[in-house]
């Protein structure tokens, strides 16, 4: 933290570990408190209190951003052609494609058809989680009957993937509330219902209302189910 004060390099590297040392997506850590006490020294410290802008360079932000885009929309063009792999015979390769679907609200059209067609199908809860998810970030709305039908059914994880579609589609009420609540105090274990099979991630971020913002973020799943759970956090 002493070269926080140093030269704009210097400066820029020491902010960049700050960054993952003591604050990283919402996460603290140990060091966050100890440090905490000299970031407000160095905030009241007139010499380098104007140290973000020399830090901060707009243009590389803005190269960044484009970057960013480029890559998003390289990705969005192989989307139509990933989505043949949904029929594929590995679970962990429907998972995967199931999960990359929803985040291309752009191709949702096509994505929608293609995830219901395999909801037709799916054996595995974890795929036909993963599917269900996506399928609520895409703004399924013909899927609301039988998510609501999902929330009384007998597998644990589908039970939550339902109450999370329901919630993106601005469907939720008290039995969706409860099903996150419930999974949220108690995850569905990997491995439910027999079924077995490789990991993949599955990483659910939903609004539980129009206007309503929070997220439950189960990390760590795949065609067994999910390995964690987080505590609701809003934003």
């Amino acid at each position: 933290m002493s070269s926080v004060s140093g030269s704009p390099a210097e400066r820029g590297h020491a902010v960049q570990k700050l960054y993952g040392n003591i604050f990283h997506q919402g996460s603290r850590y140990e060091a966050t408190a100890y440090a905490a006490p000299f970031l407000a020294q160095l905030t009241l410290d007139r010499q380098v209190r104007g140290m973000h802008r020399a830090v901060d360079d707009p243009a590389a932000a803005l190269r960044s951003a484009l970057d960013e885009l480029a890559a998003y929309n390289a990705v969005r063009a192989e989307v139509p052609r990933l989505r043949g792999l949904l029929g594929d015979g590995d679970p962990y390769v429907r998972a995967a494609v199931a999960y990359l679907a929803g985040w291309f609200p752009e191709e949702a059209p096509g994505s929608v058809s293609a995830l219901r067609g395999l909801l037709a199908a799916e054996a595995r809860p974890g795929v036909a989680a993963t599917a269900v998810v996506s399928a609520g970030l895409l703004g399924d709305t013909g899927l609301v009957s039988r998510l609501r039908k999902g929330l009384s059914g007998p597998e644990p994880l589908v039970r939550w993937a339902d109450a999370i579609a329901l919630s993106r589609l601005g469907n939720a009420g008290a039995d969706v509330t409860g099903v996150l609540a419930a999974a949220c105090v108690e995850p569905p274990e990997p491995g439910t219902a027999g079924s077995q099979g490789p990991r993949s991630i599955v990483l659910a971020s939903v609004r539980t209302g129009p206007g309503s913002p929070s997220d439950c973020r189960f990390i760590r799943a795949g065609p067994e189910g999910p390995g964690a759970c987080t505590e609701a956090q809003k934003r």
